[in-house]
């Protein structure tokens, strides 16, 4: 696919045009598994402008939530850190993932970090 239709694609995504990105990955002229050129996938950027319809879309067709982008962030983590923590969520759960602790969710989808032993001190 040529890059220029390759970047209208994905400009479709990013302002939730459903109706063509459902056109396009029907017709063979979007793939789930394509790339823009920040390395991320289709999925990458409906999750980070929360379009939860092209999620949808994209999940049915084989969309993988948790492959990392060019930096290293899987779709349901950038959904999170772009205040879509519903869809976050969502994706996860079609994952089979565990769902986000509040401590978690609030880190951006970070793993808490774990308490210190006791008597240890936290370094300053």
């Amino acid at each position: 696919m040529a890059e220029d239709e390759k970047a209208k694609h994905f400009t479709a995504i990013k302002f939730g045009k459903h109706k063509e990105v459902k056109a396009a990955l029907d017709a063979g002229e979007l793939k789930v598994s394509d790339t823009d050129s920040k390395g991320d996938t289709p999925i990458h950027v409906a999750a980070r402008n929360g379009h939860k319809k092209i999620v949808k879309e994209l999940l049915r067709q084989k969309a993988d939530g948790t492959l990392k982008n060019a930096s290293g962030k899987p779709a349901w983590q950038l959904a999170l850190e772009y205040n879509f923590g519903e869809l976050a969520d969502y994706i996860r759960e079609k994952h089979l993932l565990p769902p986000l602790t509040e401590a978690e969710k609030a880190g951006g989808g970070a793993p808490a970090a774990p308490p210190p032993e006791p008597g240890q001190h936290l370094q300053s």
